[in-house]
């Protein structure tokens, strides 16, 4: 009888208990799932592929951003060899499986599956790891395909937008200007919808111009600095082409490398506000305009600055300077290092659909909670009165 009794009163408590936590391990679960990093089930592709080594060619402009890592001492000469020959893997694929004589479209096409099929997807600032490693995102996939375009004498165009690049091309059935996106499709392209807002939009001229091989080698020096360890900063930023002064990329490292220096003057705030004003979709020049504001005390100014940033596009690094302004964002901000220990990225906006999905199921476990409740009690009152 004694243990009966002490089931019983195990069962009711379970019942709280696994309504209490059941509902939020289900949603994060979930959550966890869709947002999580897939690059190491895409790398057990790559886990028995041999590798091959190659020379350095000059007329591939792969093989020469790969020689600047190298020479930036990113990577040394034998991991240089071990990208070479798995670009010139790719390139000798596609030159035995395209036809010279397609469209440009229908190229990009058997091309970028074929890229697809020896770089797997994962984000990279540069390019000599990633492609002796097998892996390649979206301007590291265009510089492949404009040496796999070179061989079928194939004009490629380089477009960048915020955080993103893809490909233009004239397309020879309409003579206007088409657009690549290489990576969607698990890497193996398709054409683009510029128009979708995966594609963020803003008026700075240097975004959404078709530009060459010349340009990607000025910018690539700022962009695998990423990668490059702090003391040879200043030679390179030294030696980016005077051309590029002005370019938003160029000005985001420029402005938070004084940042960091501590050497940011209110003419440099000035000038930041005004960029921002053109650069609409810039998440890097507003978190260095509201870290000043808010070592200057200015919460408001820096809030208002911080809120110009789209809640898709507040990840981390974001949130590492809005938790400072709220109760709310440190809980987001809580949550989202919680996400990052699983290996999953996952932006403000992300989060803020995760609580509210939580708060809605706990409602709707409370309404039918209230209602069995309710229920049990009118039993209960008409059993008393039939015993009456």
């Amino acid at each position: 009888m004694l243990l009966r009794i002490k089931l019983l009163t195990l069962r009711k408590l379970i019942m709280p208990v696994a309504l209490i936590i059941l509902p939020v391990l289900v949603i994060s679960f979930v959550s966890i799932t869709l947002t999580k990093d897939k690059s190491a089930t895409r790398a057990e592709r790559f886990e028995h592929t041999p590798d091959v080594f190659a020379d350095y060619d000059p007329l591939n402009l792969t093989h020469r951003l790969v020689r600047m890592d190298e020479q930036n001492g990113i990577i040394n000469s034998n991991e240089a060899r071990k990208a070479y020959g798995a670009i010139n893997n790719f390139l000798k694929k596609v030159k035995d499986t395209c036809r010279i004589d397609d469209t440009t479209e229908n190229f990009l096409d058997c091309a970028n599956k074929i890229l697809g099929a020896n770089f797997y997807y994962k984000p990279s600032a540069t390019v000599a790891k990633a492609y002796a490693n097998h892996f390649s995102d979206c301007d590291l996939n265009v510089y492949l395909m404009f040496d796999a375009a070179r061989a079928f004498s194939k004009k490629l165009e380089i477009v960048y937008a915020p955080r993103h690049a893809f490909l233009s091309f004239i397309s020879e059935k309409y003579g206007m200007r088409f657009y690549w996106e290489t990576t969607e499709n698990e890497n193996t392209g398709v054409i683009a919808n510029i128009s979708d807002s995966f594609y963020k939009k803003t008026h700075h001229r240097f975004y959404y111009s078709p530009v060459g091989e010349r340009v990607i080698e000025k910018l690539y020096p700022i962009l695998s600095l990423a990668d490059m360890d702090s003391h040879r900063w200043d030679a390179v930023v030294k030696s980016i082409d005077k051309s590029m002064s002005d370019n938003p990329l160029v000005l985001d490292f420029y402005y938070e490398d004084r940042e960091n220096k501590k050497q940011l003057s209110q003419k440099d705030i000035h000038i930041l506000y005004g960029l921002i004003q053109d650069d609409i979709s810039s998440v890097d020049k507003r978190l260095i305009l509201a870290r000043h504001f808010l070592g200057k005390g200015q919460r408001n100014e820096a809030m208002n600055i911080l809120n110009q940033i789209d809640d898709s596009e507040c990840k981390l690094s974001c949130m590492e300077v809005r938790e400072k302004t709220s109760s709310l964002d440190r809980v987001v901000y809580s949550l989202m290092k919680m996400f990052k220990w699983f290996n999953s990225d996952i932006s403000r906006v992300g989060i803020i659909f995760y609580v509210l999905a939580v708060i809605v199921v706990y409602g709707i476990i409370l309404i039918f909670v209230g209602r069995m409740q309710i229920n049990n009690r009118n039993k209960n009152k008409g059993n008393n009165l039939n015993q009456v």
